[in-house]
């Protein structure tokens, strides 16, 4: 995407747009594993568009986040 920041406009402006690889592993199924497993492949995919957008891009509760999502998977 050549403007991320310009977002909607941005996709429907480029002349080859796609998905971002691992976005199908952010559609969950509705059981409990499967959704935990699915917000944490959608968070890494945030974090990761934001670094895209500007490389060190990042936020103050970004590794909070992060380890409370995989402390909820292992239990």
């Amino acid at each position: 995407m050549p403007c991320p920041a310009f977002e909607i406009v941005s996709l429907l402006d480029d002349q080859a747009p796609c998905l971002p690889p691992g976005i199908e592993d952010t559609y969950a199924v509705a059981l409990s594993g499967s959704v935990q497993a699915a917000t944490i492949s959608a968070s890494a995919l945030l974090v990761a568009a934001g670094e895209h957008a500007q490389p060190g891009l990042d936020t103050a509760l970004r590794a909070y986040v992060s380890a409370r999502l995989r402390n909820v998977m292992t239990g």
